[in-house]
């Protein structure tokens, strides 16, 4: 359910998307559908929560494989590049802020966003620490500033077309260059 309505979301809105097309896109009525979410804003917030998981679940196995933090990032901004989900979870956070007035679709933003945040920040800390990053960079902000570059993927893709994402990646080394490059001696 979750999966059909991460599409329907995706592509056609909050506004554009129906339950009926949802419900017809897992398979179920309508009714079945509201049985386990007490309404649109419900579901959307689940297909949030549900959808930063996923992404979670996506890119922890490129985090394990790399030593440099830094590599591992530009390893994730290629993957996004190609992944669909990542383009799909964009578009839905960029959405989600649109709609911070419903408070179950506020409190289910403000959980991912923490959580990826929180993780970003460990990340840039523990590229901080290996002396990857350079040190008068605070790690808090560099974790602000590649959340910006993930969502720049979904807004190239939606305006541009998905052929263009693929730009995000030269954003993405411009942001490790300029958050590595040393610092100059007075």
């Amino acid at each position: 359910m979750l999966d059909a309505a991460r599409r329907e979301f995706a592509q056609r809105g909050y506004q554009g998307a129906g339950i009926a097309g949802i419900a017809a896109g897992c398979g179920c009525s309508e009714p079945i559908l509201y049985r386990h979410f007490a309404s649109k804003q419900a579901l959307f917030a689940a297909v949030l929560v549900d959808a930063s998981e996923l992404l979670h679940e996506r890119i922890a196995p490129v985090f394990a494989e790399q030593d440099d933090p830094l590599a591992a990032l530009i390893a994730v901004a290629e993957l996004a590049t190609q992944d669909e989900l990542f383009i799909e979870i964009s578009r839905l956070r960029m959405l989600a802020v649109t709609l911070v007035g419903e408070p179950e679709i506020q409190q289910a933003l403000a959980r991912t966003v923490t959580e990826m945040h929180g993780r970003l920040t460990q990340l840039m800390t523990r590229a901080r620490d290996g002396g990857f990053l350079r040190a008068a960079v605070e790690p808090a902000e560099a974790a602000w500033l590649w959340y910006g570059v993930a969502l720049q993927v979904g807004v190239r893709a939606s305006v541009f077309g998905p052929e263009h994402s693929a730009a995000s990646q030269s954003t993405a080394t411009a942001l490790i260059h300029l958050l590595t490059q040393k610092e100059p001696q007075p």
